[in-house]
């Protein structure tokens, strides 16, 4: 009861009630998932998050999708011909030659991995989907994520991109807080339900309501500013 009470105040009710349900409907393999997404677009900075030096131990590596699988970047098979797309990219940070965290992104439409969702950054051509960012455990709260933002925000100014948009857990409020320190601010919520090959989704912004029962034909969400 203890642990429930602190869920509740942690979140609150709807969002603690959803944790609830996708933990318990982890337990039937794969056959049922509820997915809570909180829908947030961040603006391109121009000033680096680290002073110039400052990080220079670890070496940040510019990739295309077919580049970072064959670096052998961790990747569940079943996800790597998406990876593969050519508006796909990746950032690989490195330490003394190991791999300590890695950013995907695409610079343009996103079919989603995790659930069934197209996903159109906004406005279109100036904006990019971040999908996959990972830290190894033993560099979080060091400068791997600094340096790793800052060559983010430099490959999208490259690309002419002023704004990157994603989906953080709304259970997730470590990663919530960390994406508002840095800008970002929330546009939508969208909540997905699996039941074997039915998806339902329901969220805040167009197309509001979804019912899908294959990839065929995925809700299409606009996230952030139209031009």
């Amino acid at each position: 009861m203890s642990r429930l009470a602190g869920l509740l105040r942690e979140l609150g009710p709807g969002t603690a009630a959803l944790y609830a349900l996708a933990r318990g409907l982890e337990r039937l393999g794969g056959w049922a998932a509820v997915h809570d997404l909180l829908l947030y677009t961040q603006p391109v900075h121009e000033s680096p998050l680290l002073p110039p030096g400052r990080g220079a131990g670890i070496e940040v590596r510019e990739m295309d999708g077919a580049t970072a699988l064959g670096a052998g970047l961790p990747c569940p098979l079943q996800l790597a011909a998406g990876r593969r797309h050519a508006n796909v990219r990746c950032l690989a940070a490195y330490q003394d030659g190991r791999l300590i965290g890695f950013h995907w992104l695409n610079l343009g439409p996103h079919a989603d991995e995790m659930v069934r969702a197209r996903y159109l950054p906004q406005p279109e051509g100036h904006a990019a989907w971040s999908f996959h960012l990972q830290v190894e455990p033993a560099h979080r709260g060091g400068l791997a994520f600094p340096r790793l933002t800052d060559a983010t925000w430099a490959l999208l100014r490259r690309h002419g991109r002023t704004a990157l948009a994603s989906y953080i857990a709304a259970s997730n409020r470590a990663a919530i807080a960390a994406e508002e320190r840095l800008g970002g601010r929330r546009v939508g919520r969208a909540v997905h339900v699996r039941l074997g090959p039915l998806q339902l989704m329901l969220a805040n912004l167009p197309p509001y309501l979804h019912l899908s029962v294959s990839d065929r034909h995925p809700p299409a969400l606009r996230i952030g500013e139209t031009a």
